[in-house]
C-alpha cells in the first residue's frame, strides 16, 4: 500500500467513525469478522475521555477496566498492541498516574489496524451489497 492509499483509508475510517451510525454499521462488520475488540476498544478510550472531562472520581477504576478488557494478558478481548504501550499504560495504571489522554497512543496504534485491515473490507463489503 501507497502513503497516499493509507491517508485515504484513514480519512474515510475518520468519517465513517465520526457518527453514530457508521460506528454501529462498522461494529457490526468488525463483529462479522471477529475483530470487533478494535472497535470495541476505540469507542471505550473515547467513553474514557469523555468521563475524564465529567468525572475524575473513578477515572482510575475507568482505566483499570479498559486495561482488563482490552489490553492485559489474560483479557479475553485483548487488541494487538506493542510491548510499550501495555507496559505504559500499566505502569501508569498502577503508580496512579492516570490522564485523559493515557491511552491515545494505544487508540491511534488500533485505529491504523482498522484503518488498514478492516476498514478496506468494509469498503468492499458495502460495494458488494445488493440494494433491497
Amino acid at each position: 500500500m501507497t502513503r497516499e492509499t493509507n491517508t485515504s483509508w484513514d480519512a474515510g475510517l475518520c468519517i465513517l467513525l465520526s457518527s453514530e451510525d457508521g460506528i454501529t454499521s462498522f461494529t457490526r462488520h468488525c463483529a462479522r469478522e471477529f475483530s470487533s475488540e478494535n472497535i470495541r476498544f476505540w469507542s471505550a478510550v473515547n467513553d474514557f475521555r469523555a468521563q475524564f472531562d465529567d468525572d475524575h472520581g473513578s477515572i482510575g477504576e475507568e482505566a483499570h477496566e479498559i486495561y482488563k478488557k482490552f489490553i492485559g494478558n489474560h483479557a479475553k478481548t485483548q487488541v494487538n498492541l506493542s510491548s510499550k504501550q501495555k507496559n505504559d499504560i500499566k505502569k501508569a495504571i498502577e503508580s496512579g498516574t492516570v490522564t485523559k489522554d493515557m491511552f491515545d497512543v494505544a487508540q491511534k496504534e488500533i485505529f491504523s489496524v482498522m484503518s488498514r485491515d478492516s476498514y478496506p473490507r468494509y469498503v468492499a463489503s458495502m460495494k458488494n451489497r445488493k440494494p433491497i
